[in-house]
């Protein structure tokens, strides 16, 4: 403003000097001062200008760094604002699965309710049938055996003394009989069938088991060992359940001691079965055979050898048993010698 002040003053000065043609000399003076008032005016004008260009670079630098920094800070806080959106979102879905979770599990405790009221009903009604079924079971087999059973003998042949790992015949049958007696005839027959060789002189009466039996029209007998060890039992017959009837097959097995165990035994069972090929074990029986195991026939003839000849004890097994004692005991010693 006073650089505009001053340069008016000179034009102002120059435009009288121009006009009049002269000018005072304290005009003269006063136009040159202030030529140099104009001069410094507009250093100090240029000087301020350019200052003032350099700060309004260094704002508009300023400025936009600010700028800058402003855009990252509005991204992040977009960026931040989209993420706690998306909080929000899953927040509001785990809360509604919650409250789903919730009611299903209110729904499962009134279905748990309903079921174990349901089951609670349903053991009632189980126990009730069982017992009616069992009652007319009862009253079924209770007709049967009124109306369906016969009457027999089981005759079951068994030695009572076998030699170890000797094989023996084992044989049983059911006879319609009344007597004892016919059917001890009944079963000897049936040995005498299945090995002519055999001399039925010889078969002891307390060998063959006879007992009275009540059945239907089918029977099974079955032979089991009372130890895992005692016998090799083999089946020759081709049917365990058989009809009962004049030509019947019968039971046929072949028995074998593998056990040295003097007193033994095998377990008959036998087993009645209905019309529908059921076993009826109210009506079954169990029948204890004893067994005496003898050695075998060689180590019975040994050891008998050695208590009646005792020159032939001597000579044979203990004069050798010495003498390889002797030997022994000498050779011994003599290796010990050696080593001192």
């Amino acid at each position: 403003m006073v650089f505009i002040k001053s340069l008016f003053r000179v034009l102002l000065l120059s435009i009288m000097f121009i006009i009049f043609g002269c000018a005072p000399k304290i005009t003269a003076l006063k136009l040159e001062e202030e030529l140099r008032n104009c001069q410094l005016n507009l250093g100090e004008t240029d000087l301020t200008h350019t200052l003032t260009i350099k700060k309004i670079d260094s704002l508009i630098h300023t400025n936009m760094a600010l700028e800058n920094q402003n855009n990252s800070i509005v991204s992040e806080i977009t960026m931040l604002e989209n993420n706690l959106k998306e909080e929000e979102q899953v927040i509001l879905e785990m809360n509604e699965n919650y409250q789903r979770l919730y009611s299903s599990q209110d729904s499962l405790r009134g279905l748990n309710r309903e079921l174990h009221l349901l089951n609670s009903n349903l053991s009632k009604e189980i126990s009730l049938q069982q017992k009616m079924l069992d009652s007319a079971m009862s009253n079924k087999d209770e007709s049967k055996i009124n109306f369906s059973l016969s009457e027999g003998r089981v005759a079951f042949y068994c030695p009572k003394e076998m030699e170890y790992q000797r094989p023996y015949s084992v044989v049983g049958l059911i006879a319609d009989v009344i007597s004892n007696e016919e059917a001890k005839l009944l079963l000897i027959n049936k040995i005498k069938t299945l090995d002519e060789t055999v001399d039925v002189n010889k078969l002891q009466n307390d060998s063959i088991l006879v007992r009275q039996i009540q059945y239907y029209n089918l029977v099974e007998l079955s032979l089991d060992k009372a130890k895992n060890k005692g016998f090799e039992i083999k089946k020759i017959h081709t049917s365990d359940k058989q009809r009962v009837e004049a030509n019947m097959e019968g039971w046929h097995w072949e028995v074998t001691p593998i056990d040295t165990e003097p007193h033994q035994k095998l377990i008959l069972t036998v087993f009645y079965l209905d019309e529908n090929n059921v076993s009826n074990y109210k009506l079954s029986k169990s029948y204890n055979i004893k067994v005496k195991i003898k050695s075998s026939r060689f180590f019975a003839n040994l050891r008998t050898r050695f208590i009646e000849d005792t020159e032939w004890t001597i000579g044979t097994i203990v004069i050798p048993f010495l003498t390889f004692l002797y030997g022994k005991r000498r050779k011994k010693k003599e290796e010990e010698s050696k080593e001192d």
